[in-house]
């Protein structure tokens, strides 16, 4: 019977359930990032998955809505909120 470790608050619950109910367990990959957050940031505004760059999305507009998290999550908008208005408004 393995032991499923899951995240919880500050901790981990660890639930003990029976081989007949798992089907499959999945573990994500080890990240070994040796690249600067900001720089990360940037590919990531630079290259879309399956999307536009916000800039071409942005382009003739007059306005734009910046919606990010508050406080209580680990969000690191002193970084990413420069970045994406910096993308939003980048001439061609």
């Amino acid at each position: 019977m393995p032991k499923i470790k899951l995240p919880y608050g500050k901790g981990f619950l660890y639930l003990n359930l029976p081989d007949s109910s798992i089907n499959k367990v999945l573990r994500s990959r080890e990240f070994n990032i040796k690249k600067h957050e900001t720089t990360l940031i940037r590919q990531a505004l630079e290259n879309p998955i399956s999307s536009p760059r916000l800039s071409d999305i942005a382009e003739k507009r007059k306005k734009m809505l910046l919606v990010t998290s508050d406080h209580t999550r680990p969000m690191p908008s002193r970084i990413t909120i420069p970045l994406i208005i910096n993308e939003a408004i980048r001439k061609k």
